[in-house]
């Protein structure tokens, strides 16, 4: 039996051990603790309200004069439990790990909404995103928007801690009148002209390559269906996993990365209908300006 001391903001007899799974930091569980365990109630830690599990862990640690082997817990889907892993040396390794309770289906789900498609654009390779081969060097850097980048996100998503809490949802293309609602017609001609011409430099760094085009449509399309998810009110947490990127997209010519303003496009897409108000958080080092000009200037 493995003695785990436990730190806790609810009630520690509402606890069940068998319904807190814990798990090492990349996400594979240590079964061999489920619902053995000893739960000791250590009742010297206040938790303040609202404390991260960061905060959380290293009022623990301070407390035990420890630098590891602190575990944060998950219990009925909110980061509840701080346990503290005592006498066994078969888990020393383990430092922290995000762990998951039994998964509830439900509109309280991460909806994420993901197309294979979009891998089809390929932003070639060259000196960091130029797509130039100077001729001296032996090996050139991949374009920093490249697909390896959104297979990682994939791999986290279906294999991470929070895997069992997603649904996932197949994306599709967007309709070109769908397109109209933030690009201008002209735009779009000239961006299905050169796909039909084999590709085209928009910009330093956005290239159209064959492929391109058909990654973009899905792009565009997977982020408005995971809008149209949330407003036709069959989900509150809704994700569009997508590529080629969209927020730097103006409505008259591609930028920065992006063809298509897959989160204007969304935007538009909440206040037709009905929403008053849409909040952009855009957490790019770049500001996405093109949105404030398009909704606000």
């Amino acid at each position: 039996m493995v003695t785990l001391l436990v730190a806790t903001s609810i009630d520690p007899a509402s606890i069940n051990p068998a319904n807190v799974l814990l798990a090492m930091p990349g996400g594979q569980p240590l079964p061999s603790l489920q619902g053995e365990a000893l739960f000791q109630t250590h009742e010297n830690l206040d938790l303040p309200e609202g404390a991260t599990p960061r905060e959380s862990i290293k009022a623990v640690q301070k407390l035990h004069r420890l630098q590891g082997n602190v575990i944060c817990g998950c219990f009925n889907q909110q980061i509840h439990v701080l346990v503290l892993l005592l006498d066994t040396k078969e888990y020393q390794s383990v430092s922290m790990a995000a762990s998951v309770s039994s998964p509830q289906s439900g509109s309280g789900n991460l909806h994420v909404s993901w197309h294979e498609g979009m891998l089809a654009h390929d932003t070639g390779n060259g000196v960091f995103d130029s797509g130039i081969d100077p001729g001296f060097l032996d090996i050139l850097e991949k374009h920093p928007e490249n697909s390896k980048r959104v297979k990682n996100m994939l791999s986290i998503l279906r294999r991470g801690p929070i895997s069992p809490y997603i649904t996932w949802h197949s994306g599709k293309p967007a309709l070109t009148s769908e397109l109209l609602s933030f690009h201008s017609t002209e735009y779009i001609n000239e961006l299905i002209e050169a796909d039909k011409e084999g590709g085209k430099m928009f910009c330093g760094g956005t290239f159209l390559n064959p492929g391109s085009w058909e990654a973009a449509l899905l792009a565009a399309g997977t982020t408005l269906l995971a809008m149209k998810y949330v407003l036709d009110g069959h989900g509150k947490l809704a994700y569009a996993l997508v590529r080629p990127p969209g927020h730097h997209a103006q409505p008259t010519q591609a930028d920065g990365y992006c063809f298509l303003n897959n989160t204007g496009l969304a935007v538009n897409l909440a206040l037709n209908s009905g929403c008053a108000k849409v909040a952009v958080i855009d957490i790019d080092v770049h500001w996405c300006a093109q949105l404030t000009n398009f909704f606000i200037i």
